[in-house]
């Protein structure tokens, strides 16, 4: 047994640790950097294919206090890194230094890189190569007040590029902070889901995955996988467990919708890309003229509607913002509205009061995830 680091922002910490425990993963504990769990490393490779939220899986290794440069160094040499790859493969260092006595991330990759380089040449007399782009271990070094975490990044990429998205629209929203925003909500399968300005169709699509437990993952393999310790390990059953776990069935409808037609046509290719064409029903159509030909009495609408990043913009997306506040009220009765704010100015146009404001990262942009019960 090992113990992982679902990583995730904090925000989404307690939605990550019911994700955990709704698909029975033995949780630890919390912490600011996600959820510790344990398992095999069959487990480790079924959160990779069903786990939603987090942006990848780490593997803690070390944890200690550094002043100096020799402290560094020799706690690094503590752990035996030698045993994950072979000097014919490749590694990076990946680091970040809050309040430490060395600022300089740049310079604490190198000294961790040069500690486990001398490990590896101490013992066969060779040293892996160093890539950013083509590795075979990432080592994650997080720094905070000269306390140093150390992980193995088991995922090598990030869970969220799901691999989807032929194409998509300006300023798309990540793929895990989609799902993440979606379980905020509490929404459920068995509740009809609506994005009124879809663009790309990321909302929805990831709806349609959650509720069909489809996995985009399963065509992929993960970095973990390539070390030397995991080269008696078969996967072929975790793959096949969790293609298992798929439906098409029993669960209620999922909406998106549009005012730009070649949007649409994106979403649905997409869609199709992700195997939920058949779930997701993409309609072309404006805000100002939303209707449903049937609008069920309960459910749950999300949408991220443009943030203006202009004065003229901002100006001319008041009327946008308005319009979509006459829609909550006069569409939506009985639904849970919920949306992504960039910019409280327009938000102030929806002539609407909100009964929760969660703080996110859009990217770099901060936001109100704002919860809008339409009573």
């Amino acid at each position: 047994m090992a113990t992982f680091l679902a990583v995730a922002p904090k925000t989404f910490v307690g939605v990550l640790e019911q994700e955990l425990i709704n698909n029975k993963f033995k949780v630890i504990q919390r912490s600011s950097l996600g959820v510790y769990f344990s398992g095999s490393w069959q487990e480790c490779l079924r959160a990779h294919l069903e786990l939603k939220i987090p942006t990848r899986i780490l593997l803690p290794i070390l944890e200690f206090n550094a002043y100096k440069e020799d402290e560094l160094y020799n706690q690094i040499l503590k752990h035996d890194f030698t045993k994950y790859i072979t000097v014919k493969q490749n590694f990076v260092v990946e680091s970040s230094a809050i309040q430490c006595t060395f600022k300089d991330s740049m310079y604490l990759s190198l000294k961790v890189k040069d500690a486990i380089a001398d490990q590896f040449r101490e013992k066969f007399g060779a040293r892996p190569s160093v890539s950013k782009t083509d590795f075979d271990m990432k080592i994650v070094v997080k720094g905070l007040k000269n306390n140093y975490f150390v992980a193995i990044d088991t995922t090598g990429g990030f869970i969220s590029d799901r691999g989807y998205r032929l194409d998509q629209g300006p300023a798309p929203l990540k793929e895990n902070l989609a799902a993440s925003l979606i379980s905020l909500t509490d929404w459920t399968p068995d509740l009809p889901f609506v994005d009124p300005m879809c663009g790309s169709g990321t909302f929805a699509i990831e709806a349609a995955l959650m509720a069909s437990r489809k996995s985009m993952m399963l065509r992929k393999q993960f970095s973990f996988q390539s070390w030397k310790t995991m080269a008696a390990i078969e996967w072929k059953d975790t793959y096949e467990e969790v293609a298992a776990k798929q439906r098409q069935t029993g669960f209620a409808k999922i909406y998106g919708f549009d005012h730009n037609p070649r949007m649409i046509s994106v979403s649905k290719d997409n869609a199709n890309e992700a195997g939920v064409g058949e779930i997701v029903s993409f309609k072309q159509q404006s805000v100002a003229d939303f209707s449903m030909d049937e609008t069920p009495a309960k459910g749950v609408l999300v949408v991220n509607p443009p943030y203006g990043e202009r004065l003229g913009d901002v100006e001319r997306l008041k009327k946008t913002y308005k319009e979509l506040g006459s829609m909550f009220k006069n569409n939506f009765k009985g639904w849970d509205c919920w949306l992504l704010s960039g910019h409280p100015d327009l938000t102030k146009s929806l002539n609407l009061k909100s009964v929760k404001q969660i703080k996110v990262f859009n990217g770099p942009i901060e936001c109100l995830f704002l919860h809008y019960p339409m009573y």
